[in-house]
């Protein structure tokens, strides 16, 4: 398999991988994107592909900049909905505990 034929079925695993943040194992992902920083090193240096293909990779790179964008925000607003939880958990037992 040449470097960017796995280049394009890691950037496929990656998309899926930001479209459920919920399941995020980070060990994985960053596995996944160090692979992907020596694959883009290693199509760099063989400058063998067409500006087509080069065009398609600026625009999946694009894309799972998107993707990691959106499943933070998403990751950051779940957070942000437990700290609410925790907090009105305390709050209720404060005001129980004041009974």
């Amino acid at each position: 398999m040449s470097h960017l034929a796995r280049l394009l079925e890691l950037d496929q695993e990656l998309l899926a991988i930001f479209e459920q943040p919920e399941q995020l194992d980070e060990a994985a992902l960053n596995s996944r994107l160090e692979e992907r920083g020596a694959l883009l090193q290693a199509v760099i240096a063989e400058a063998s592909i067409s500006p087509e293909q080069a065009q398609a990779l600026v625009d999946r790179s694009r894309a799972l900049k998107q993707g990691a964008e959106q499943a933070r925000a998403r990751l950051a607003e779940r957070l942000a909905t437990m700290k609410k939880g925790q907090a009105s958990a305390r709050a209720y037992n404060q005001v129980k505990q004041q009974e």
